[in-house]
This record gives C-alpha cells, structure tokens and sequence, in this order.
C-alpha cells in the first residue's frame, strides 16, 4: 500500500499523486487506487483531471455498498433489521446505487458491484441486494466477506475485478481537452449528477469572464460540492430528478491545473471550533498519546 497525498473528494480532486499512480503500476500487474468518495466525485475526477494529466486509463470501476448502504446513503432506512418494511426501503433506495452504474457506464467502463457483507446483515438481504444491482444495470455482482473472513471472503471480488480488467473498454474522458469551463460543468451536472441544467450565480459569471482572461478557460473542472447527495444539496437523497445546479463561484488551483467550481453553499474548508480537539492531544511522561478520546 502506498499513500502519497491525499484531498477529499468534497472541495478537491480526491485523489492521490500521479507519482504514487505511476510508482505502483511499475511494481504491480493490477493497481487499486481510492478515489475518494462516490463515482460523482472522486471517480468523476480521477478520469477526468488525473488520468487527463497522468496519461493513464483505468480498466475498471467497483462499485462499492455493503447490503444496507442504499439505506444509509440515500436514508431510506438506517436500520440493519430484515423484514418487509427494510425491504421496500431497500428497493427504493437502490437507484441511488443505480445512478453510480450508470456514470460507470458514461466513462465506458465495466463495472463491479460489491456487496461489503457485514455479520448483521441476513442471506435475505445480500440476495436482495444482489438481484436489484443486476436490475440496476450492474454487469457483475460479488458478495465482499472481508469484514469477517479477512483475505479469503474477498477473493470472490479479486476475482471479478481481474477478470474485469481483461475485458475491452473504451474509457474516456467525459468532454475532450481544450473544452471551455462552461462546457465541462453542464456536462459533469447533467451526465454524472443527473441535473436539468446550471445556474450561474451572478459572481460565478465574473469568475467565468476572469478565467478567460487569465488564459485558464480551458482548464479541467474540479467540482466543489457535497459527498452526501448526487446534487448539490445535503437533503436531497436517493436519485434526485428535475433540479438544477446552482454554480456561486470559480476560483483556479493554477498550479494544479484546474479551476474549482463551487456549487451550493459548499465550503473549500471544513471550520473548526474555537478549542479544536487536536489541542487536547499530548504525549505524557512514559512516551503514550494522550487526549484522544
């Protein structure tokens, strides 16, 4: 495992250096990167600003949820009970999984879905699970058993994601080098997110006229937006339909080669209390860390 750098996929590109990319697909047959958070975010930059700059493909996307993760992301249901009533939330809550498919499919990529299956959950609930990710669009399903089995619960899923990898694909990225910053938000808000269209707030227009002029209005689009919704907006959950995206702002990351677009009420950085909690941590008299809990 090597870890070098790292941004949340919220306010950044979400990924890690393209040194690191290349340094481990020197020393390895297949390379698993975290992108961080969902397809919408760190899956949307990594093919879009980092193999851009690091003139590399993916072979494959996993789809990650373990058997109550429509629940909890779309707040369907947040219990792990079975039952009639968790299943009808269940059903409702996969679209969600069902949009994260589908912008797989927009890169042109094959995709694998792993149910994380954790002790709670029941047999019910994992085949559930798995007939909706195929309905949903899903080529391959696997059930992950890493959680309580380590290494050999998830050889199922190293299975399916090599033999994902051998299969033809033909990634792209989602709009083509040299294409205008507007460009590139509509199509990241209507092909990834699912929005109707764009509103540009009344700043976001100036900016946009200010990345013309300082010779950046080509540059690849980072979106700053939240990780707990496919739109915009913290509150609205599952699949959203017939909204826009409200773009307040665009400010460069020019020594990174990208202009940030920030959607919403998004903030670039997370605020802090006036006594944080990393203040309260220390090292005492034997050499142990205290101030953690």
């Amino acid at each position: 495992m090597l870890i070098h750098a790292g941004p949340f996929g919220n306010v950044a590109h979400a990924n890690n250096s393209i040194i690191e990319d290349r340094v481990a697909l020197k020393l390895a047959d297949y390379v698993v990167t975290e992108a961080g958070f969902a397809s919408d975010l760190g899956f949307q930059k990594f093919c879009d600003i980092v193999c851009r700059f690091g003139g590399f493909a993916p072979s494959r996307r996993r789809a990650g949820d373990d058997a109550c993760a429509p629940r909890s992301r779309t707040a369907a249901c947040r219990s792990t009970s079975s039952g009639p009533r968790t299943s009808r939330r269940v059903k409702r809550g996969v679209e969600n999984l069902g949009q994260h498919i589908a912008i797989v499919r927009e890169y042109g990529l094959p995709c694998v879905v792993s149910i994380n299956n954790f002790p709670s959950d029941t047999e019910a609930e994992v085949e559930l699970m798995r007939e909706l990710a195929v309905g949903a669009g899903a080529e391959t399903v696997v059930v992950n058993r890493g959680f309580a089995q380590g290494g050999a619960g998830a050889v199922e899923l190293a299975e399916a994601v090599v033999a994902a990898c051998e299969k033809p694909n033909a990634f792209h990225q989602l709009t083509p080098d040299g294409t205008p910053i507007k460009e590139q938000i509509e199509a990241i808000a209507t092909r990834v997110y699912g929005a109707d269209g764009v509103d540009y707030q009344a700043q976001a227009e100036k900016d946009l006229a200010r990345m013309d002029q300082l010779g950046f209005g080509t540059m690849p689009v980072c979106m700053a937006k939240t990780h707990l919704s496919l739109t915009h907006d913290p509150t609205l959950l599952n699949r959203p339909r017939g909204w826009r995206l409200p773009v307040r702002s665009v400010v460069p990351s020019a020594g990174a080669g990208f202009v940030v677009v920030l959607c919403g009420d998004m903030q670039r950085m997370p605020g802090l209390g006036r006594t944080p909690a990393y203040m309260k941590v220390d090292i005492d008299e034997q050499g142990r860390t205290i101030g953690l809990f």
